[in-house]
């Protein structure tokens, strides 16, 4: 009992550990080495005899997932592998075999962050629904860590002297750090809604509102706009009587929508800055595409993206920008990880949607809710490339797949006796 209570409370720290030192987007961050490392020791010790509660489809996604990635390191007949690929990227090894990716080191960093993750998803799997529920102080004390920063920089200017981009906290980019905020929308809601005296959820959802404002991120602002207005009709009125207004809800959601569309027009009108994050977006895509086709169904091998996709930029847009990511996590997956990439973003999915389905609780709709957000932002982005947001993310899909049956447990009912038969006379 005592190394299970250790096991969850360990668990909370590593969650808020990640939020805090988790922000950086550059593979082979020092501080992301340590995360892994905490989070492999945690494994070894925790999840000796795991008891884990998530269903066969669960473990069948995960299990495709971590052989996506170990593909990366077969060896195959340089001419294969020059068949697909631009001339020049790669070079054969000894008896005429290449490995499938073109970037070993950095594909190594990104296996060991994809199982670090995994361990940490694997470790919240042993857990109950209200266990990982009761993680919710560690996600906030993450959250509150990252806001007292960023208020530092921002009344500081320039970082506040903390060596970091201003407004973003611990993070290296504003529009993940609003990732880290708006995923405690629904959150936040389902506590006002439920409690009749919810002053500090109350206080918390104002000060993320604005804390998503300070970031100057639009796509931040955009989706806490769409969490809140879906999530206030989605969450029942649990109060008591006397605490509830009839069409309150509702006026709720708009007074929220009204605001917002007030707040996105006083920041300020569109910038070519802006027009040219479109247009750069754009290219982005059609340039991932191109590189899809040249090399599917093997791709490029994890984290080799920098080095790949320069081939199919033309010159001046060489010249004009160095890209370090698709900003679209699905094409850059499929970029460098190919056929078995698409599988696992399908399955996944597949087993999101049927959980979504089956959803009939409150808590669940509201996680699937923040879960829907990173999907969405994951379109534009690379939310899900950041320790913080990644960390968050497994705790959050933990709590939709996790089966609260105990796995040693047969996952049948009890035969019920059958009735006595009826005396005669």
């Amino acid at each position: 009992m005592i190394i299970e209570r250790a096991g969850k409370s360990l668990t909370g720290l590593l969650l808020l550990a990640c939020i805090l030192l988790g922000g950086g987007t550059t593979p082979g961050l020092a501080r992301d080495h340590a995360l892994e490392c905490c989070i492999f020791l945690a494994g070894v010790v925790f999840l000796d005899r795991p008891t884990l509660r998530y269903g066969r489809g669960v473990r069948c996604t995960l299990l495709l997932a971590g052989g996506a990635m170990l593909v990366s390191f077969l060896p195959v007949p340089a001419s294969l592998r020059h068949a697909l690929l631009p001339e020049g990227i790669i070079a054969p090894g000894p008896g005429g075999f290449a490995l499938l990716t073109t970037d070993a080191d950095r594909t190594m960093q990104s296996v060991l962050y994809f199982f670090a993750l995994l361990v940490l998803f694997l470790l919240f799997g042993s857990m109950r629904r209200k266990q990982l529920a009761a993680l919710t102080p560690f996600f906030w004390a993450g959250v509150a860590g990252n806001g007292v920063v960023a208020a530092i920089q921002i009344t500081g200017g320039r970082g506040g002297g903390t060596g970091l981009l201003n407004g973003a906290g611990f993070f290296s980019n504003q529009n993940h750090f609003a990732a880290l905020l708006y995923m405690g929308i629904p959150l936040l809601v389902a506590s006002i809604r439920t409690d009749p005296g919810a002053v500090v959820p109350g206080g918390a959802l104002l000060f993320v509102f604005l804390g998503e404002i300070l970031t100057g991120s639009r796509a931040g602002i955009a989706l806490a706009i769409a969490l809140a207005g879906l999530s206030i009709p989605l969450v029942p009125d649990d109060r008591p009587t006397e605490f509830r207004r009839p069409g309150r809800g509702p006026r709720l959601a708009l007074a929220v929508v009204i605001a917002s569309i007030a707040v996105l027009a006083a920041s300020g009108s569109i910038s070519q800055r802006d027009i040219d994050s479109v247009t750069g977006r754009y290219d982005f895509a059609r340039n991932t595409i191109a590189g899809i086709a040249r090399s599917f169904p093997l791709g490029y091998g994890y984290g080799a993206f920098p080095l790949a996709y320069p081939m199919f930029q033309s010159p001046s847009e060489v010249v004009d920008r160095f890209v370090n990511h698709a900003h679209d996590d699905y094409l850059e997956a499929v970029f460098e990880g190919g056929l078995p990439a698409l599988v696992v973003i399908v399955a996944y999915f597949l087993i999101l949607g049927r959980a979504a389905l089956r959803a009939r609780t409150t808590k669940i709709r509201v996680v699937l809710l923040s879960i829907g957000a990173v999907l969405l932002q994951s379109v534009v982005d690379y939310p899900l490339r950041t320790f913080a947001v990644g960390a968050v993310f497994a705790w959050l899909n933990a709590q939709v797949f996790c089966n609260d049956a105990d796995a040693s447990e047969p996952a049948i009912s009890e035969p019920r006796c059958a009735p006595d038969p009826p005396r005669r006379g």
